[in-house]
Order: structure tokens, then sequence, then C-alpha cells
């Protein structure tokens, strides 16, 4: 039977998992509105989209709130402490996320103002965020279920995104050259183009919130207890440069002679 402190953790880590999962759906929902008014000429779902962009940005408080609560009542340690510093890290992506979203409503905006741009140009910028919304559901769903299987499916997108972004970059080039949009109207398409690709970037930040950024808490660990997480690494670049330290001491030890 578990304790009345188990209970209360596993309350606690549960609250914080169903959050993040609400600030995805808003910032998913976000995403999903922009392709929308992208494709539809919808001014209205675009100030939708700019409007609501300051509820992602109290849910992103309220998730900085329980997490600092659970860090604080609990004192947690261990994998409980990666998960709160992980979940602080991936509440922070996917706030950037709901910015990207008002970028490109606004830059909808902009475009509705001008001529309809060439369909097959609308189609590689739809095309770009349809990979790059799966990628934001699965790898929340990844942190949430702690699925490592799961968290590999984005990143095996990453590539096709990037590959997008230069055939669009490309075509409007070439649409530009051949006067076929109006030179107004490529930083909108590119900007919001780059924005799609920056949250795949934001989204790999997500996924790899258990490597880099977690051996970054260890190391921070490791201070406040008065040793280093990983002293290995320390040992082997110190012996990498015995000349440096020996030609120091050296100096240093003559210096002192002198001046006694």
């Amino acid at each position: 039977m578990p304790t009345r402190l188990e209970e209360s953790l596993e309350r606690d880590i549960e609250r914080i998992r169903q959050q993040i999962l609400e600030m995805s759906s808003l910032a998913e929902r976000a995403l999903r509105d922009c392709v929308k008014a992208l494709l539809e000429g919808n001014r209205q779902t675009a100030y939708a989209v700019i409007l609501r962009d300051q509820y992602i940005d109290e849910k992103e408080k309220e998730i900085d709130r329980l997490c600092l609560e659970f860090l604080v009542r609990q004192q947690p340690v261990g994998g409980l402490l990666r998960l709160a510093y992980s979940a602080i890290k991936i509440n922070l992506e996917l706030e950037r996320v709901g910015d990207y979203a008002e970028s490109v409503a606004r830059h909808v905006l902009r475009l509705s103002a001008l001529p309809s741009p060439p369909r097959a140009v609308i189609e590689r910028i739809v095309e770009m965020a349809e990979l790059a919304i799966p990628m934001l559901h699965d790898s929340v769903e990844a942190f949430v279920r702690q699925d490592p299987e799961l968290a590999k499916k984005p990143i095996l997108v990453e590539p096709a995104v990037d590959a997008l972004l230069g055939r669009l970059n490309a075509e409007l080039i070439d649409l530009l050259r051949e006067q076929k949009i109006l030179p107004e109207m490529m930083a909108p398409l590119v900007t919001i183009g780059r924005r799609f690709e920056r949250v795949k970037l934001r989204l790999a930040g997500c996924i790899h919130v258990g490597c880099r950024p977690l051996e970054r808490c260890a190391n921070r660990v490791g201070a406040w207890r008065g040793r280093s997480a990983f002293p290995k690494k320390t040992r082997r670049a110190s012996a990498a440069r015995p000349g440096r330290l020996t030609r120091w001491s050296a100096s240093t030890s003559s210096d002192f002679r002198r001046s006694s």
C-alpha cells in the first residue's frame, strides 16, 4: 500500500504531465489554425491565433509554478529531479512554438492584403506543417509516457523538413526571377516556411531534453554536493594538457622565489 508521501508525489507528477499535455494541445491547435488560415485566406482565423497566444503564455506560467512547487515541496532527487527539469525545459519549448504560430498568423494577415501566392508554394508550406505538427504531438507524448521508441519517430522526420525548406526557398527565388510573385510576398512566405522549420528545432529540443540538458543538471547536482558528476572527463581534460600546467607551476614558483 503506497504511503501518503508516495501518493502526494504521484499526484504532483500527474498534474504536471496533464498540464504539459494541455499546453501541447494549445500549441498544436494554433499551428493547425495557421495552416487553415493560410489555405483559406481567412483573416478571422489568423486573428484568433494571435489572441489565443495569451492562453499559451498563461499556461507556461502555471506549469512553471507547478514545477517550482514540486521542487520545493517534494525535494526530488535522481529520476524525479530529471523529470521536473525536463518539464521546465519542454514547457519553455512549447511556449516558443506558440510564439512561432503567432508569427505565422501575422504573416498570413500580411499575405491576405496581396494577390494570392501560387498554389504550389502554399502546398509546400502545408507539406512542411504536416510533418512538423505530428512531430509536436509525438515528442510530448514520448515525454509523458517516457517512451524512447516513440521519441525516435520525430528524429527520423527532421531531415525531410529541412529538405522541404530548401526546396521552398529555391522555388520562391525562381518565381521571383520569373516575376510570378510580387517582391512584397517574399518576406512573409520565407518567414512562414522558416517558422515551421524552427518548430522542428524546438521539438528536437524536447526530444533531446533527456540527454545534454540532463547532463548539465547532473553536473549542477554534483556541484551542490561538492564533487563533479562526471569526474573521468575532467581527469582526461586535465591530463591532455600537462605541459601548460607544468610551465605555469614552474613560472609561478620562480616568481615566488624572487619575491621572497
